[in-house]
């Protein structure tokens, strides 16, 4: 019996052609469904079709999906087209590169936060390693796997992981840990009822057994695999548990009821075609008729084992011939595909720096233009705020000539003012106090008739004097206000 990821990668392979029919399905909905989400899955659907059927659509398809995915914004779709990338490049053999894909694909999950995710990367990355021979990193990565899934509790995947590590260390020789997870894969797998996965698990644990000859014990859980194999419809792996009960009952000398077995597995693998079954089957039929001294027999089983061994070997040397013509054609074309990439790379390169150019251009020239703008607004500004300088400087020189004017003519009034005081502080008081005298006298009694008369004459003549004075004051007082008009009149000097 093979290792349990063989199982897996006969699953891909079946599930890849399976999906063949629904290609057409999946067209539909790229080309015709508006929806780009549909689309993106469609895409991611497609490519994974491919995978056993045209690597290089695979590829194509993956392509595409990361294309819309990045015009659509979902970025993180991309792990997607990493995973399906690490798959196809397994199933061609080139490990390197699956690994490589694999690996980003697990740092893009881990990014997301998807976990997971995560486990399904370390699963994929422990069985390539454990395909390369190289068992201590398969054993590492499988116990990662494991170990989140032990976390998260995610039993089925679980129990796969416990198949896959417990064929790591199988593989390595270390049948007690292969044994102690080849039980932890049964014990889980019946209790989800994952009727397949506990199949795998008895059969492996039943090579165990045949590997320290306990075939005795081996052949109950050999016979319970069978029986859920057949009942699955999973004749391949049913074909191969008849060969290991065949198997056993040689080795314990039951020979009938190792022919019967090997009987029924030949119908089966001839129904599949599968050479390197009937192989080993009549490779079995050889050791069984020579125990029961059937020489004819022993001839028949070793012409037809020759005959399947050859057409094994030449359908691996096809086949191997046919992945190496696959392998050349599928470099070239990534070749021109990274040809294409790299043009297409130069070419938005160019764009974007001539886009960029066209930016900076634009925007210096509305950087210029907005200058000048602001250069004629602040010239005008200043304009205006000189002009009103020069107004304010205008008004404040008239001003201040008015206010000379007006100075001169307070001073000139000031003088008049001061004249007038004098005046009347001087000539007009002295005529009142000589009138104020008089009048005192003719108040006085003992004043005879022609005293009063002689002093009344003189108080008229006062007053008469006074009155002059007062007229002459005002009409002097006018004068200095109002200012002398010179009136120009013509003279004739020339006279007889």
């Amino acid at each position: 019996m093979k290792n349990s990821y063989i199982i897996l990668l006969m699953f891909l392979s079946l599930l890849g052609f399976g999906q063949v029919p629904e290609i057409r399905e999946y067209k539909a909905i790229i080309y015709n469904n508006e929806n780009d989400t549909a689309r993106l899955e469609a895409m991611l659907l497609m490519s994974y079709a491919y995978i056993y059927v045209s690597p290089d659509s695979t590829f194509y398809w993956a392509d595409q999906a990361d294309s819309l995915a990045e015009e659509i914004g979902l970025s993180d779709f991309h792990v997607h087209g990493l995973s399906v990338r690490g798959s196809a490049n397994w199933a061609l053999g080139r490990y390197d590169r699956a690994l490589d894909h694999f690996f980003q694909a697990w740092r893009m999950y881990e990014e997301q936060g998807d976990i997971l995710g995560q486990a399904d990367c370390f699963g994929n990355i422990a069985i390539i390693y454990d395909i390369q021979g190289l068992s201590d990193r398969a054993i590492e990565y499988g116990r990662k796997d494991v170990r989140i899934r032990l976390m998260e509790n995610e039993s089925y995947g679980l129990a796969n992981a416990y198949l896959n590590l417990g064929s790591f260390y199988l593989n390595a020789a270390e049948t007690d840990s292969a044994q102690k997870y080849f039980v932890r894969c049964k014990s889980l797998s019946e209790e989800i009822d994952a009727t397949s996965l506990s199949a795998n698990a008895s059969v492996n644990l039943a090579n165990i057994m045949i590997y320290r000859g306990e075939q005795l014990s081996a052949i109950p859980l050999l016979e319970e695999s069978a029986e859920i194999f057949q009942g699955e419809g999973n004749l391949y792996d049913l074909t191969e548990t008849y060969t290991a009960l065949a198997g056993c009952h040689i080795t314990l000398g039951n020979t009938q009821a190792a022919l019967d077995y090997i009987e029924t597995g030949i119908d089966i693998a001839e129904t599949l075609s599968a050479n390197q079954l009937l192989m080993d089957a009549y490779e079995l039929k050889m050791h069984a008729d020579s125990a029961n001294g059937d020489l004819a027999g022993v001839m028949e089983a070793h012409r037809r084992y020759t005959a399947y061994k050859d057409s094994v070997i030449n359908a691996a040397s096809t086949e191997k011939i046919a992945d190496l013509q696959s392998a050349h054609d599928l470099e070239l074309k990534e070749k021109e595909n990274d040809l294409l990439r790299q043009e297409a790379g130069i070419m938005e390169k160019n764009i974007r720096q001539a886009n960029l150019i066209t930016l900076i251009s634009t925007l210096s020239a509305i950087l210029v233009i907005a200058l000048l703008l602001i250069q004629f607004r602040l010239n005008k500004t200043i304009k205006k705020q000189k002009s009103a300088i020069e107004e304010e400087h205008r008004i404040a020189e008239l001003r201040k000539d008015e206010l000379e004017v007006l100075n001169s003519k307070l001073e000139e009034l000031n003088q008049i003012k001061n004249q007038l005081f004098s005046i009347i502080s001087h000539d007009f008081r002295s005529s009142l106090v000589a009138l104020y005298n008089t009048l005192q006298l003719l108040e006085m009694e003992g004043l005879g008739p022609d005293m009063i008369r002689e002093h009344s004459e003189g108080l008229s003549a006062q007053t008469e004097n006074t009155l002059e004075m007062l007229d002459n004051l005002l009409h002097w007082a006018n004068l200095q206000m109002k200012g002398v008009e010179v009136e120009e009149t013509e003279l004739e000097l020339n006279t007889e």
